[in-house]
């Protein structure tokens, strides 16, 4: 999917929270581990939102 279709449907989802990894293919956790590694950890460990 490319970037600006992300943001798209990121924009249409509530709470939604769109990370790009600048420089990435779709082998991110292979090609950048470091910074796929923080950005799920900053995904897992936030707050989640209610269900509505």
């Amino acid at each position: 999917v490319p970037v600006w279709k992300s943001k798209e449907i990121a924009e249409l989802i509530p709470h939604a929270k769109l990370t790009v990894l600048e420089g990435a293919s779709h082998a991110v956790a292979i090609e950048q581990p470091e910074r796929f590694t923080e950005a799920l950890l900053d995904f897992l460990s936030a707050p989640r939102a209610a269900a509505a």
